[in-house]
């Protein structure tokens, strides 16, 4: 058994050994693990072997030399070669990571006061998962807006039917899903307004559907803001979005007259 199986029998139990087994042997996917403390030095070595795992987003800073520190792997591929390359690429997707989650309250901060404010429906955020219809995939946007006249979609665990607005703020191992499957299968659901965020690349992106069925990006006003169709009264000014650190919220929610 070669030093990855080893470690990877060790840290994610025997049923991810048995798949590893099962599977390509220079690609295990889809497994999740810890490595913290002495584990540390061990990820290096773990990753140089000809295994790939994508390292999702880093959940703790380093703890002792090495690339340590406390990781979660999930979904598709990553390979690399050397400690720098090692370093470089958790330096981007733990950047990404942040931006992420910094983005993610943020936005959902201020659709949850400006909703409540106007009594105008509910804001679920990420893990919830959106059902958009029968033959589609279920989804667990990272932000989503259902209308008041559509609360009976709203089940104990899930969305059961499209929200009328849908936010993803794109992660590198997301870019694809969110502007390939996520995207045609919200128009075909039937997801009213959908926005994409990247806060690596620092596009902002909102789609409207029309009444053929159809996305259209709707192009920012001369002004720098996005005027939500769904949201009566939301305006965003796109600055906001990558600005470090982000605008106060209450700053926000007064521009918006929301207080």
């Amino acid at each position: 058994m070669s030093k990855a199986r080893a470690l990877l029998k060790r840290r994610h139990g025997q049923e991810a050994h048995d798949t590893a087994a099962q599977s390509d042997p220079h690609v295990v996917e889809r497994h999740a693990g810890d490595f913290h403390g002495s584990a540390a030095n061990d990820l290096g070595d773990f990753l140089r072997e000809p295994v790939g795992l994508l390292v999702h987003r880093r959940v703790a800073r380093d703890h002792e030399g090495g690339v340590g520190g406390l990781y979660e792997f999930d979904r598709g591929r990553f390979n690399v070669a050397d400690d720098a390359a090692l370093e470089a690429d958790l330096q981007i997707v733990t950047r990404g990571a942040r931006y992420h989650q910094d983005l993610a309250d943020f936005l959902t901060a201020l659709f949850r006061h400006f909703v409540e404010a106007h009594q105008v429906g509910i804001v679920r955020s990420a893990p919830f998962q959106m059902k958009t219809g029968p033959d589609l995939p279920g989804r667990e946007p990272d932000i989503l807006f259902l209308a008041r006249e559509h609360r009976d979609r709203l089940k104990e665990i899930y969305l059961d039917g499209p929200a009328d607005l849908v936010v993803e703020i794109i992660s590198p191992d997301s870019r694809a899903r969110d502007r390939g499957e996520k995207f045609y299968e919200y128009e075909q659901g039937g997801v009213r307004e959908y926005w994409m965020i990247d806060p690596l690349r620092k596009p902002a992106e909102f789609y409207q559907r029309g009444e053929d069925g159809i996305y259209r990006l709707v192009p920012v006003g001369d002004d720098g803001i996005y005027r939500s169709a769904v949201l009566e009264g939301l305006w965003l000014k796109v600055e906001w979005l990558w600005q470090e650190p982000l605008p106060p919220v209450l700053t926000v929610l007064r521009a918006l007259q929301v207080i």
